[in-house]
C-alpha cells in the first residue's frame, strides 16, 4: 500500500504547483500561458509528474527504502534499520517535495490574488471574477491544511506527544485530506447546497406520506369523473392503481386534516 500511497502523493504535490503556475500565467500573460501550457506542454508536465511517481515507486519497491503500517498505533512510518538505508533520503526528498511544494504553490496564488486586485475594475463585474474568487479560497484552505497535516506527519516524533491518540489522529487527517476538496466545492456551490437541500426536503415528505397511509409500495387510487358531456352523461378516468415507488410528482396539502392530495402527472390521488 505505501508503494502506491506514497508515489502517487508526491505526483500530486508537483500537479499542484503546476496547477498554481498555470492559474498565475494565464492572468499575467496569455503569451507566456500559449507556450508553457500549449498542447505539448501539457503533456511534459504531465509526464513530470508521472516520472517522479514511477521513481518512487522503485525506490520504494527496492529493499533499501520501505514504508510499513503499524497496526498498534494507527499509524504509517518509514523503515530506517538496515537494510533499508535508503529510507532516510527517500523520505527526506519526499518532504522537500510535499512541504516545499506547499509554499511553492502558495507564492504563485499570492500572485493570483495581486492580479485580481489591480484588475478588480475589470473582472469584478463579470462571472469570471467570482468564479476566480472562489477558485483562490478553495486554494487558500487547501493549502492551510495542506501544510499543517504535511509539517506534522514529517515531524510528528518532535511537534506530537507519543501517544496513540496523536498518531490515530494524524492518519485520519490524511484519510480527510481526500473529502476537504468535494466539501469546500459543496460550501462554495450554491448550486449543489439547492440540489441537496431540495433531494432532504423530498425525501422528509415522502417519509411522511408513507409513515401516514402505512404502505410504501402501492398507494389506491380513486376514479376521478370528467365534467358531464353535453348529453349529461358523465365519463370515468380511471387511474392506475398502483403508483411505484419511483415518479416525478409535487405535493399538495388538502384543507381537510385526514386528506392528502398529491398530483402524480397531472392525476390527482386521494391518501386517506
Amino acid at each position: 500500500m505505501g508503494v502506491l500511497a506514497t508515489p502517487f502523493y508526491v505526483a500530486y504535490a508537483i500537479m499542484t504547483v503546476i496547477l498554481a503556475i498555470n492559474r498565475f500565467v494565464q492572468l499575467a500573460s496569455p503569451t507566456w500561458d500559449r507556450l508553457l501550457f500549449s498542447s505539448k506542454g501539457v503533456k511534459a508536465w504531465i509526464g513530470l509528474a508521472s516520472l517522479s511517481c514511477l521513481i518512487y515507486m522503485i525506490a520504494l519497491s527496492s529493499p533499501y527504502a520501505s514504508i510499513v503500517y503499524y497496526p498498534d498505533w494507527y499509524s504509517w512510518d518509514y523503515v530506517h534499520t538496515p537494510p533499508n538505508n535508503l529510507s532516510i533520503v527517500v523520505q527526506k526528498v519526499e518532504e522537500v517535495i510535499e512541504i516545499g511544494g506547499i509554499f511553492v504553490a502558495a507564492f504563485f496564488y499570492g500572485g493570483v490574488l495581486l492580479l485580481l486586485c489591480r484588475t478588480r475594475h475589470i473582472f469584478k463585474s463579470s462571472k469570471n471574477y467570482r468564479v476566480e474568487a472562489k477558485i483562490l479560497i478553495q486554494a487558500v484552505v487547501i493549502t492551510v491544511y495542506c501544510t499543517i497535516l504535511n509539517v506534522f506527519w514529517h515531524n510528528y516524533q518532535v511537534l506530537l506527544p507519543a501517544s496513540i491518540w496523536s498518531y490515530m489522529a494524524l492518519n485520519f487527517m490524511w484519510i480527510f485530506n481526500s473529502g476537504i476538496y468535494p466539501l469546500i466545492y459543496f460550501i462554495l456551490n450554491k448550486t449543489i447546497r439547492e440540489k441537496v437541500r431540495r433531494a432532504a426536503i423530498t425525501r422528509v415528505e415522502l417519509s411522511h406520506v408513507f409513515n401516514r397511509n402505512g404502505d410504501h409500495k402501492a398507494i389506491t387510487t380513486t376514479t376521478i369523473p370528467k365534467r358531464p358531456s353535453c348529453s349529461g352523461e358523465t365519463d370515468g378516468s380511471k387511474v392506475s392503481t398502483t403508483v411505484k415507488q419511483k415518479w416525478r410528482k409535487r405535493f399538495t396539502v388538502s384543507s381537510s386534516p385526514f386528506i392528502k392530495t398529491e398530483t402524480i402527472q397531472g392525476k390527482i390521488l386521494f391518501l386517506t
